[in-house]
C-alpha cells in the first residue's frame, strides 16, 4: 500500500483449519444490491480499523488458556511466545467488527523454538512533517482458484505498489464478518461470486507511510486469509472504479509465479499454492481436508501492501 524501506520482518507461520464453505446463493441479495450497499457505508465511513481478540486454546474443546487484544502493531505469535505457547493453526474467526475473535491452538514453547522479536515500525523515506495517526486495519483476502486460474487483483495508482498484483480481498466494514467482506470485496473488485473453503493465515505489518488519502499513517495492517473457489467465473467486471484496483485477471495455474506480486501476496503463494493446486488438481477443489495438520514451515518475511 505505501512505499518504503522495510527491513527483514519476523515470519509468520502456516496453518490449516476447515470451513464449511460459504455461499451467494439464491436467498442472497444481488451482486449489485451488495455492492451499492458497500458504497453508502463506505460514504459514511463505517470502515472497521480494530480490534481483534486473539484466544489461545491447547485443543478445540479446551478452556482459553489467555484471550487478548491485539494491539496496535503486535503479533500474534509474538504475543503467544511472551505467554509461554507457540501456535500450530487457527481453528476460528467469529464475530462481526468491530468486535472480532480470532481463536488458535497452542502448544507449549520448547528450548528449541525461537522467539519472534516485536520490531518497531518501518519509516518510509520523505514523509511530510507531521504527526502519524495510528491505524489498525483488519482485512481479509482469499486465495481462489477456478476453473479459468487464479482470481488476482492489480493495484492502482493511488497506491504506492501500483502495477503490482495481490489476492482479492480488502478492509472489512462495521457489522461484516470477515468472510462476508472477501465476498463483497471480490465482487466489487472482480465481479466475481466465491464460496470459501478455509481459514489458512494471517499476515501482519506495521509502518510508518502515506496512504492512498495523503495522510501519514501509523499503519498496522492485520490480514486474515482463506482459501475460496470460484463455482462459475465470469469475464471480469471492475465495480468498485474509484478503489485502489485498477486491473484483475485469471491467471492461469502454471503461470502465476512469472507475475509481479506485491512481497506479502507472494508469500501467501509461496507458502500456499502448492498444497491448493494439488487439490484442485486431484479434486477440482481448492482445499484438501487437512484440518488437522498442525505441520509449520519456515517462510519468507512478509510485507505490508493494501
Amino acid at each position: 500500500m505505501f512505499a518504503r524501506n522495510q527491513p527483514e520482518a519476523e515470519p509468520t507461520h502456516t496453518w490449516f483449519g476447515l470451513l464449511g464453505c460459504l455461499r451467494l446463493g439464491s436467498n442472497t441479495p444481488s451482486l449489485e444490491s451488495i455492492f451499492n450497499l458497500s458504497k453508502l457505508l463506505s460514504a459514511k465511513g463505517r470502515w472497521h480499523d480494530g480490534k481483534m481478540q486473539i484466544i489461545g486454546v491447547l485443543n478445540p474443546a479446551a478452556p482459553a488458556v489467555f484471550s487478548v487484544q491485539l494491539a496496535h502493531g503486535a503479533d500474534p505469535h509474538q504475543l503467544a511466545y511472551e505467554r509461554g505457547f507457540r501456535i500450530i493453526r487457527p481453528l476460528s474467526v467469529n464475530g462481526a467488527a468491530p468486535d472480532i475473535n480470532f481463536k488458535v491452538q497452542l502448544v507449549p514453547v520448547t528450548k528449541t523454538d525461537s522467539n519472534s522479536s516485536a520490531s518497531l515500525p518501518t519509516v518510509e523515506v520523505g514523509l511530510p512533517d507531521e504527526k502519524p495517526e495510528p491505524r489498525q486495519r483488519i482485512a481479509a483476502y482469499a486465495i481462489v482458484l477456478s476453473a479459468r486460474g487464479l482470481l488476482a487483483t492489480e493495484f492502482s495508482d493511488r497506491t504506492a505498489v501500483s502495477g503490482q498484483w495481490g489476492l482479492p480481498g480488502g478492509g472489512i466494514q462495521e457489522g461484516e464478518t470477515p468472510s462476508q467482506a472477501v465476498i463483497r470485496e471480490a465482487i466489487e473488485e472482480t465481479g466475481q461470486s466465491l464460496e470459501l473453503t478455509q481459514l489458512i493465515d494471517i499476515q501482519t505489518d506495521h509502518w510508518v507511510g502515506l496512504s492512498p488519502f495523503n495522510k501519514v499513517e501509523d499503519f498496522h495492517a492485520v490480514r486474515i486469509i482463506y482459501t475460496g473457489l470460484c463455482p462459475n467465473p465470469r469475464d471480469i467486471v471492475i465495480n468498485d472504479t474509484d478503489g485502489t484496483t485498477s486491473a484483475a485477471a485469471w491467471i492461469e495455474l502454471d503461470g502465476w509465479g512469472a507475475v509481479n506480486w506485491t512481497r506479502a501476496a507472494r508469500t501467501l503463494l509461496n507458502r500456499h499454492m502448492g498444497r491448493i493446486q494439488h487439490g484442485w488438481d486431484n479434486n477440482k477443489l481448492a482445499a484438501l481436508e487437512i484440518g488437522q495438520d498442525s505441520q509449520q514451515f519456515d517462510v519468507e518475511p512478509n510485507h505490508g501492501d493494501n
